[in-house]
């Protein structure tokens, strides 16, 4: 899916002329895989298969795709790939990423700062297996 102004105007004036300036000055937009709500992309999908397994060997109790859409400011919103419940009661927010957009981050910046639980982005390595970054709150 392709930036799209609605993708940034609830973004911070600055934020927002940066991101345009990233796009050139021809407006023209990065390519990006379409994605459809509620169906995973292969990314997504092995994410889940990891996941599952994870439940099997009770470090994770469940998980759900998609399941929330997070208010970040007027028309603004972040809809995380998983929530992740944990055996001692904690919950967890996993995005995964095969690229990480600079909207994406900001959006996670702000969610991590604004709600009392963790965000994360999740890479596949390319030999196997994933890793996290835990994204850090206050970044106005």
């Amino acid at each position: 899916m392709a930036l799209s102004r609605k993708d940034i105007e609830c973004l911070p004036a600055s934020i927002q002329a940066q991101i345009a300036a990233q796009l050139g000055e021809t407006g023209s937009k990065p390519s990006h895989p379409s994605h459809t709500p509620g169906q995973m992309n292969t990314l997504e999908r092995e994410y889940a298969d990891y996941l599952d397994m994870q439940v099997r060997l009770g470090e994770v109790v469940r998980w759900w795709f998609e399941c929330v859409k997070i208010r970040i400011a007027e028309r603004c919103w972040l809809t995380p790939d998983f929530l992740i419940e944990f055996p001692n009661g904690k919950f967890e927010l996993h995005d995964s990423k095969g690229f990480v957009r600079e909207d994406a981050k900001i959006k996670a910046k702000v969610v991590a700062d604004k709600y009392p639980f963790p965000v994360f982005f999740v890479e596949k390595c390319k030999g196997g297996g994933w890793t996290w970054t835990r994204i850090k709150g206050r970044i106005l």
